[in-house]
């Protein structure tokens, strides 16, 4: 899992996580951001972008029992 946080110009970012996701051998990435949301394709790479709020709260839910 390939995960960055860019609270401004996340756009900055997406070329560098795509690039360390390639090396890796990952198809994807995510950035963190302060409430920027979407998702970017670079190459065959899917770079999700998502708010810190949003992210909390899927990390909280995936390891309740």
């Amino acid at each position: 899992m390939i995960v960055e946080v860019a609270l401004e110009d996340w756009e900055k970012h997406v070329g560098k996580v795509a690039e360390a996701a390639r090396e890796l051998g990952v198809n994807e990435a995510t950035i963190i951001t302060w409430d920027a949301e979407g998702e970017e394709k670079v190459g065959n790479r899917r770079v999700t972008i998502v708010p810190l709020w949003k992210w909390l709260l899927q990390e909280t839910t995936k390891n309740k029992p």
